[in-house]
Order: C-alpha cells, then sequence, then structure tokens
C-alpha cells in the first residue's frame, strides 16, 4: 500500500510555454483508463517521453503520474508533466505541472488542481519531463487517463468488438472513474441489439480512510500497483482479461445481443471510496449507455396552497414543489371528476415549483388530482389532492323599522340567491335566539319578531351550506326596543271646598286598558295621603276625596311603567283649598247635641209661637233637616242639597 499524500501544488499557465513535445520519445496510446508504465531508469534526468492521447471536448478526465517515484522521504526522482493540444499548426501548450520530487503530477484545468475537461475533441500530449536539475534518478512511474464519470447520471459510449489477434484500440473497452460513500451502488448498463458485451466489472482502487492510494488535493488516486491486476483483499485487480479475476458480486455479463447489465452492490467499506468500471465488448457494436446510481430516493413532492373548496366554473390553480437529488425524467398533472377517467392537465414550472390548472366545474362536483414524479434514476413518486366546487350563496336582510315600540313586532326581510332553502334567523342580545325559515321561490324570505326585552338587538341570517352549496352570513342589523311614552291628568271638581267636604277627583291614562293603577298623592301641611283609583277601558280614572286637614292640598297622579310595554307618567299638579267646616257641618254638629233632651225641649218652646216663620227660616239656613247625601259626579259641584222633614 502507498502512503496518503494531500498535495497542495497548482498548474503553471500556458505563458510560460515551454516547448518539449517534440523531445525524446513519442508513444500513441490507444486507449484510455489503462496505466501507462515509465519503467524504472527509462528515463534519465533531462530526458522527454510524450504520451499521446484522443480526447473529447466537453468530456471529464483525471490524469495523473503516480508510482514508486511518489515518496516524500526519500525523493529521489523529480517527474514534470506538460500538457500541449495538437493542432494543424503543431503542438499548442496549455499548461505545465511542476511539482517537487516526489510528489504526484495530477494534470487539470478546472482551477482546483482536480480534473482536465478538454473544450474540444482531438489529440493531447501528456510530456513527461525527468527534472535534470531537480532529480537525482529515474524511479518507476505510471501515467493514467480515465474519464470521469458523474453519480446518477447517464454516459453514452460507442464500443466495438476486438480486434483479432488481441489488438486493443479506442472503443474496444472503455474504463470509467468514479468515487462515492454511498452504501449502495447500481450500475445499469443498456445495450444496443447491435453488441454483446463480454462483461462489466467493478473494482476498489482507492480507500483514502484506509491510506488505500494516494489523495492529491482532495480527490483520491488509486493504489498503483491495483491497476495492475495485483490483489490485496478487495482493492485493485482491475484488468480486462477474459480470464482474468472479477469480483463476482461486482460483475455482470450478457448472454446474447442487446441484454441489459446490471450490477447491484452493497458496499462494505466506509467513507470516500475510488472505483474503476471495465467495460469489456465480445461481439458486434453499438452505443451503450451507462450510469451509476447512488440516489434510490423517491423525488419529494410538497402540495402547496391546498383547498378543499373552490367556486363552481371556476379554473383551479393546484401547485407543487418538487426536490430530488437527481434531475426530473418526467412531471404529469393529472385530474378526474366524480372518480371518472383520469385526464391530463397543462401546468408550467420554475425551477423546483410547478403550477397547475384544472378546468372550472359545476357545483356539487368532486375533483381529484394528482402530480406523477419520475427522475432520471427511474425514482417515482406520487401526490395527490381533492377539492368541490361549490357555489357560493348570499344572504342579506334589512328590517322594516329601527325603533320598536314595547309589545310591537319587527319585520325583518331578506334575500337569497337559492330557492327553496332552509335559512337561520338570529336575534341577538347577549345570547341569541334563532328561528328557520325558508326562502320562497325567488329567494325571499320574511319573518315576524316580537322582542321581549328592552335595549338593543341584532339580527342577522346565516345558511349552514350543504350538498353543492357554500354556507354564508348576511349583514348584521339593529333595532332598538323602548317603552311607550305615555301621560296623565289630574282634575278635582271643585277647587275649593270646606273641611268636611270632599271633591271629585277624575283624569285620564292615555293607555286605553282597564286596570291600570293610578296613585293619587296629596299633600298639605307636611301630611300625606295616598289615594288609588283603577283605569277604566278607555284609560279614565275617578275617586272621592275628602280631607281632614284644612288648608292648601297640591294632588298628583302617578302611573307606574308597565314592563316593556309603557312608560310610567305623572300628571301636573293640581291644588285644592280647603277652608272651615261649612254651615251644614256645624248644624249637623249642633243637631246631634240639641236634638237630645232636655235641650229640644227648650228649642220648641222658642219656635213654638212662629212655627211657620221658623220652619222656613230653618230651611233657608240650615238649622233644622234630615241630610241626604248623592254620590258626587264630576258634572256636580261641591255644594250639599238639603231637604227638611218633619
Amino acid at each position: 500500500m502507498a502512503l496518503m499524500l494531500m498535495i497542495l501544488g497548482s498548474a503553471t499557465p500556458a505563458t510560460a510555454a515551454p516547448y518539449y513535445a517534440y523531445e525524446g520519445e513519442f508513444i500513441n496510446v490507444p486507449r484510455l483508463g489503462w496505466p501507462v508504465k515509465i519503467p524504472e531508469n527509462y528515463t534519465l534526468p533531462g530526458d522527454v517521453v510524450t504520451f499521446n492521447y484522443t480526447l473529447e471536448g466537453g468530456h471529464t478526465y483525471h490524469a495523473y503520474l503516480i508510482g514508486e517515484y511518489v515518496n516524500l522521504n526519500g525523493h529521489l526522482t523529480d517527474y514534470d508533466v506538460f500538457l500541449y493540444r495538437e493542432t494543424s499548426t503543431g503542438a499548442r501548450f496549455l499548461s505545465s505541472h511542476t511539482e517537487a520530487a516526489g510528489y504526484p503530477e495530477q494534470i487539470s484545468n478546472d482551477g482546483e488542481g482536480r480534473y482536465f475537461t478538454p473544450t474540444v475533441s482531438g489529440n493531447y500530449y501528456f510530456t513527461v519531463r525527468n527534472d535534470p536539475l531537480e532529480s537525482q534518478g529515474s524511479e518507476s512511474a505510471i501515467l493514467v487517463v480515465t474519464e470521469r464519470l458523474d453519480l446518477n447520471s447517464w454516459y453514452p459510449r460507442f464500443l466495438s468488438e476486438p480486434i483479432g489477434d488481441g489488438e486493443v484500440s479506442y472503443d474496444t473497452g472503455w474504463v470509467y472513474e468514479f468515487t462515492s460513500s454511498d452504501p449502495r451502488l447500481r450500475i445499469s448498463v443498456d445495450v444496443p441489439d447491435t453488441l454483446d458485451m463480454y462483461e462489466a466489472r467493478l473494482y476498489v482502487v482507492g480507500h483514502p480512510q484506509k491510506l488505500v492510494g494516494v489523495n492529491v488535493k482532495g480527490v483520491p488516486t488509486p493504489w498503483w500497483l491495483g491497476l495492475n491486476a495485483t490483489l490485496d483483499g478487495v482493492y485493485g485487480g482491475v484488468n480486462d482479461d477474459p480470464q482474468g479475476f472479477r469480483h463476482l458480486n461486482m460483475s455482470d455479463s450478457c448472454e446474447h445481443m442487446g441484454e441489459d447489465m446490471l450490477i447491484e452492490y452493497a458496499q462494505p467499506l466506509r467513507g470516500e471510496v475510488l472505483y474503476h468500471l471495465v467495460l469489456i465488448p465480445e461481439y458486434g457494436n453499438g452505443t451503450i449507455n451507462t450510469r451509476v446510481q447512488t440516489d434510490f430516493s423517491t423525488p419529494k413532492i410538497t402540495l402547496l396552497d391546498t383547498v378543499s373548496e373552490v367556486n363552481s366554473g371556476e379554473q383551479v390553480n393546484v401547485r407543487c414543489r418538487i426536490d430530488d437529488r437527481s434531475a426530473l425524467a418526467s412531471v404529469s398533472l393529472q385530474y378526474s371528476v366524480d372518480s371518472g377517467t383520469w385526464r391530463e392537465a397543462p401546468y408550467a414550472s420554475s425551477g423546483p415549483y410547478y403550477n397547475g390548472t384544472l378546468p372550472g366545474q359545476g357545483p356539487g362536483a368532486v375533483v381529484h388530482y394528482r402530480w406523477e414524479v419520475e427522475d432520471s434514476l427511474g425514482n417515482e413518486a406520487q401526490a395527490s389532492g381533492s377539492y368541490k366546487a361549490m357555489m357560493s350563496t348570499s344572504l342579506s336582510v334589512s328590517l322594516d323599522k329601527r325603533k320598536v315600540l314595547g309589545g310591537e313586532y319587527v319585520i325583518l326581510s331578506g334575500e337569497m340567491n337559492l330557492p327553496d332553502t332552509k335559512v337561520q334567523v338570529y336575534y341577538a342580545q347577549g345570547t341569541a335566539t334563532r328561528f328557520e325559515v325558508t326562502t320562497d321561490k325567488d329567494g325571499g324570505f320574511t319573518h315576524v319578531f316580537y322582542p321581549g326585552t328592552l335595549g338593543e338587538w341584532t339580527v342577522y341570517a346565516e345558511y349552514l351550506g350543504g350538498g353543492s352549496y357554500r354556507s354564508s352570513s348576511s349583514n348584521r342589523e339593529s333595532f332598538t326596543v323602548q317603552r311607550k311614552p305615555t301621560s296623565v291628568t289630574l282634575n278635582v271638581s271643585s277647587p275649593v271646598i270646606g273641611l268636611g267636604s270632599s271633591t271629585n277627583v277624575t283624569g285620564k291614562f292615555s293607555e286605553a286598558r282597564v286596570g291600570y293603577e293610578v296613585m293619587i298623592d296629596a299633600v298639605c301641611n307636611g301630611g300625606a295621603v295616598t289615594l288609588i283609583a283603577l283605569t277604566d277601558d278607555e284609560g279614565n280614572y275617578r275617586t272621592l276625596f275628602s280631607p281632614e286637614q284644612q288648608g292648601e292640598w297640591t294632588l298628583q297622579a302617578a302611573v307606574g311603567a308597565d314592563g316593556i310595554y309603557t312608560e310610567g307618567a305623572r300628571s301636573p299638579f293640581a291644588r285644592l283649598q280647603v277652608g272651615g267646616p261649612t254651615i251644614a257641618k256645624r248644624i249637623d254638629s249642633l243637631k246631634s247635641t240639641a236634638m237630645q233632651p232636655p235641650y229640644v225641649y227648650g228649642l220648641g218652646a222658642l219656635l213654638g209661637g212662629s212655627i211657620g216663620g221658623g220652619l222656613f227660616l230653618a230651611r233657608r239656613k240650615g238649622l233644622i233637616f234630615k241630610k241626604k247625601e248623592v254620590e258626587p259626579t264630576p258634572e256636580e259641584g261641591a255644594e250639599d242639597d238639603f231637604d227638611f222633614e218633619l
């Protein structure tokens, strides 16, 4: 095994233009991928040998010089490499690669010192010079130029059957190089019907983690002895001899023309591994396609902006993002309506984003759609979604009034764009009271509501949706419930009466209904009396007030508020003047005393002589009488009417 080295040198730019291409020996190398040996003492210091390779523009190659001379401790030999391209006017200098003695050389143009990618196809000269100034020996070396293969990509290559007598040519075999740290490899070789491949062989030629091979500028190069069929465990053994060594689990062959080859390999090694893939044709010719697959992950499809419902009749945009390690081979968008036939739908893409357009559908239609993706490695993925086409509905409501008196009703009117449909109507004041109505053939509806509390109410309507139609809510309207304003009057039949007399108190409440309780407060000199009367069916009330105190009385009628229906009311004040007792009242008092014995006899003797005139006087003055009380009415005065009785 060779010691692992990290080389940090760089190529000399073309402006130096050293010219060694035609000095020394010139060797045509018929095919790529196989080591060309420079034996020990083959070149002395100052000697030059040029190797001519045919390279293809746009292809990437790993070109390096390694071998026994690579030794950082006993560095006797210093090989330099100069690169030229053959032109019609001679060799054109491209670059020089002149590491110190004992270092490997890696020929590149990628700016990192790793790989060489020619811009045009043609012959390229790799001129190896044993530096006469720095070199003290001529140790053996090998020059290798191998096409590099990127993982998970297809590579076409024309191959033809070998020429007789074992002569080799450019396309009678091929070697690819690749590196991978993946634990699983699938190597596919698609073979045309015009070609029968002998075998595809996979070899492990470098393993930096185990110090197998030399690491140059971060790129592993092979354990060089393994390129000459030397085998050490799993490492090396590279050859294209039909009877040569192959790993049984790392090879495949064709039985007939056009049979494809497949190598499935589970890599037991850890870390980055360098492989050589050897392709050996047997009969015929044709272009094979080779791919080393390490990506077995399916594409990741992420649906974006998904919806469960859309507007009926409108086109629907469906979006997704597709992420994959490998290039995508195909993407398709399909849809079906109500579990019917699947149809293709158009889409556009921008980077990883894909935007599809699905046609509009009628109300109630259920659309299923799916994105189907296959990448260049055959990994497939699918993501699906669905939605329902729904018709939007609309609701609006209005009220016949904004202010409602207690006991009155409010009429709600509404319109909807669906006939014969159940609609929920809500009246809310803190909590909501719900009613259900049905639209008519034109989508209209009405509802009558008697509010039970005072204050502001909010009213709105909702359609709960169903089937093919979306739910909707109406605008919100409001109204206020107030008590009905009222009034009450109060009248006294006579504003002046004597003490002991009575007066009729009458009035009217503005609400014509039986049973309203009218409270009449009468106040005089700090004393108070409350009378109660009830209204009749016209709102009228009446009562009799008999004050027991002289002075000025103030009277006021009041009716309390009736729930939500009517406001309370108070009448204007009425005045009642109460004087001393009337004559009649005083005679009543005297009669109760004088008519008792012995006073009655004295009164009779006094009046005995003039009875006629006495009776007349008594009648006029109210001194001798029997009182007859009459029910007062609002039209009567406050004076008493008397009749005499002998």
